[in-house]
């Protein structure tokens, strides 16, 4: 997920946005920033749309306590943190997550292990919106 060079056609101004992009920490600083790009470079287009969509789907991930989570050929991925000896597999947060996974009414959720690393997939996510609003039920079947 890119600005496209039409819309922001400095590298060097790209690169700088992306770097504010990382540091934005809530949905206020997302409007603020939009206001600030809508104003300089006009409206916002799908790509930086999709930019912020990924942002808030990574929020949601962190309260989940994964380490990264990523939506690519319709396919979610959720990975956990890569330490297998990591205190939170043996959390009550972690508990309660494989409970709302197993019992869990959303599209069916696959538990994989790939290399060090423990994932959920779920196939046929149609876009972030869509995977973000997986994971806030997800969590909210968490109590």
């Amino acid at each position: 997920m890119l600005l496209p060079e039409t819309y922001v056609p400095s590298s060097e101004e790209r690169l700088l946005l992306y770097q504010q992009i990382a540091k934005i920490g809530k949905e206020a600083d997302i409007t603020e920033f939009q206001v600030k790009l809508r104003d300089r470079f006009g409206a916002l287009p799908k790509a930086a749309e999709n930019i912020f969509e990924a942002l808030r789907l990574r929020w949601v991930g962190k309260e989940l306590g994964l380490e990264r989570v990523g939506l690519q050929k319709r396919k979610l991925r959720c990975y956990f943190v890569s330490n297998p000896q990591a205190p939170f597999f043996s959390s009550p947060a972690f508990q309660s997550l494989m409970k709302a996974l197993q019992s869990s009414r959303m599209p069916a959720f696959s538990l994989k292990q790939t290399g060090t690393s423990l994932l959920f997939a779920c196939d046929e996510v149609r876009n972030l919106r869509q995977a973000k609003e997986i994971l806030e039920r997800l969590k909210m079947a968490m109590g």
